[in-house]
């Protein structure tokens, strides 16, 4: 849809609703509020990377939001706000929220050129102590990773919320498995996407930054807002171990020592390395983690563990400035450990007395012994009662895509955020890195369809008065299908004269345009026709159909 804003480099300003939560009671958001979670083409400059103002007003911008239940409607307006901190990419996630009615039925956003009705879903509201909300996942292959990852912050009392977009076959097997059994939920997670709006106005497909990461982790605090106690953002690879306390509530809360107004706690990602087996069965968590060596790095990133109910949004690291009048605390009395450098072979140690990791440079253990026998116990138990013996021995003996991923990413984006030549960045679109087809790889890849609704435009309502009914009253529904979309490309490339007379930018809905009408053009063709004194219809029998029915039906 086209919001009321002065377009970008005289471009359309297009809007796509990521998520829309509606809240029945809120503590931080009031009582049945909405709050919604989109991606705008308003990216327009690289220089001043960290600069732009996070958690800001758009302007004098507003949202104009119908809501309606069985028997009341009401019309608001709302500002949105910015999540992205930077102008690198030409997609930048906002955030908006607004209370609206009890009971609401149906929200409907108002624009200049329509109005389009918005699903939404209420939030979570089974009691958790922390969610651990992962980036999204593509080309997910490290299984020793995700087993290690579910078991320890089952042990802590975290609960584990996937965005996924492709992994191996085998690993997505095991991630059901896990799921029914209460340790994580995982969600698809769909590629942003405008049909039929030329790439000149906007392209997600390669202007939206890391899999649209920041809209799922402000998606993912919306979800479990009411929920949960601490949410935190992080990847796969990265995992917090609770060292002052039993589990992860208790050492959060010691760190905030009773302080009221605080969004977030800070945490610094620190760098190990490990060797991990390749083999199933010889894989053990006691062993992985006897292997882990912490490795100094200047790179100094952090990222969050969240109090909900003091945040609304929230970017891929910690933003400099907060949003209704709270603050950040940074601590460092733990760290998140990165397991950075992860070698695939069979470690050669025995069964008994396996030497424990050691937190940072020091002397003092990351994790105890009783501890990692009760992970260990753990993981046993889920392979004996959730029948993963079948599932294991398919998991890959070797990396197929995680190096390339890495030294991708590291050459065309980390290297300048590390050297804070911020200017120079360019925006990590998900299509940035590419990878080798194997033959024998099986994959799991999400797949949507998108519901478009399109409005019939020369209607503009000003003073909201009344709702506005005709846009309503004249939407269609455009279902758009991925696969029919290429091949509608790949004839519309094939066709030589196409693109002289209505360009083609990979619709699968085509309307050249005309002066006649439908019933004008079909009357002036059958009039050629008998014009044509020398023409003759083929003489064909019943066995050519279709040609035959299409004949008759022609004659007639």
């Amino acid at each position: 849809m086209i919001l009321p804003h002065e377009p970008p480099k005289n471009r359309d300003l297009k809007a796509f609703v990521t998520s829309a939560y509606f809240y029945p009671t809120s503590k931080s958001l009031g009582s049945n509020s909405i709050a919604l979670v989109m991606s705008m083409n308003l990216g327009q400059f690289k220089q001043d990377y960290l600069e732009i103002q996070s958690g800001k007003p758009m302007d004098s911008t507003e949202i104009v939001i119908w809501a309606k239940n069985g028997t009341h409607s009401r019309l608001v307006s709302t500002p949105y706000i910015r999540v992205t901190p930077h102008d690198n990419c030409q997609m930048i996630t906002v955030f908006a929220t607004v209370q609206l009615i009890p009971n609401v039925k149906n929200i409907i956003l108002i624009s200049d050129d329509g109005s389009t009705e918005v699903p939404f879903t209420l939030p979570d509201y089974q009691k958790r102590e922390l969610v651990v909300c992962w980036s999204p996942l593509y080309v997910t292959e490290q299984w020793q990773n995700f087993i290690l990852a579910m078991h320890i912050y089952k042990k802590f009392g975290g609960f584990i919320h996937i965005y996924l977009i492709s992994c191996i076959s085998s690993l997505f097997a095991l991630m059901k498995k896990y799921e029914s059994a209460g340790y994580l939920k995982i969600q698809p997670w769909y590629r942003v996407n405008f049909p039929f709006i030329h790439p000149l106005h906007v392209d997600p497909y390669v202007g939206i930054e890391l899999q649209n990461q920041a809209s799922s982790h402000t998606d993912c605090l919306l979800q479990y807002k009411e929920s949960a106690e601490f949410i935190t953002f992080l990847d796969m690879d990265e995992i917090l171990i609770p060292r002052s306390a039993p589990t992860y509530v208790e050492e959060f809360q010691k760190i905030l020592n009773n302080r009221k107004h605080i969004s977030h706690i800070e945490f610094s990602i620190e760098n190990y390395k490990m060797t991990v087996a390749r083999d199933i069965l010889k894989f053990s968590i006691p062993q992985m983690l006897a292997t882990l060596k912490y490795t100094y790095s200047p790179e100094n990133s952090r990222k969050i563990v969240a109090i909900p109910r003091n945040l609304n949004f929230t970017w891929i690291y910690p933003v400099p400035v907060n949003s209704n009048g709270m603050d950040s605390l940074r601590t460092d009395e733990n760290v998140i450990t990165k397991l950075k450098t992860i070698k695939w072979t069979n470690p050669k140690f025995k069964t008994d007395n396996l030497p424990l990791p050691l937190y940072l440079n020091t002397t003092e253990f990351l994790i105890l012994g009783d501890q990692v026998e009760e992970i260990e116990d753990d993981f046993q138990q889920i392979t004996e009662h959730f029948e993963t013996n079948s599932i294991l021995p398919d998991l890959p003996n070797q990396l197929y895509y995680y190096n390339n991923v890495q030294t991708c990413l590291a050459k065309t984006y980390h290297s300048f955020l590390n050297s804070v030549i911020y200017g120079s960045v360019k925006c990590p679109g998900p299509q940035m890195c590419k990878f080798k087809k194997y033959r024998d790889v099986k994959c799991v890849h999400v797949n949507a369809t998108h519901e478009s609704a399109v409005a019939k435009g020369g209607y503009r309502y000003h003073g909201f008065v009344k709702p506005p009914m005709p846009q309503a009253a004249n939407m269609r529904k455009l279902k758009w299908n991925e696969i029919l979309a290429k091949n509608a490309q790949k004839t519309a490339d094939g066709c030589p004269m196409e693109p002289f007379i209505a360009p083609n930018f990979g619709q699968n809905v085509y309307v050249p345009y005309s002066k006649y009408s439908y019933n004008s053009v079909v009357r002036r063709y059958v009039s050629f026709l008998r014009s044509q004194k020398n023409m003759h219809f083929f003489k064909m029998t019943k066995s050519d159909i279709p040609a035959y029915d299409a004949a008759e039906a022609f004659k007639k």
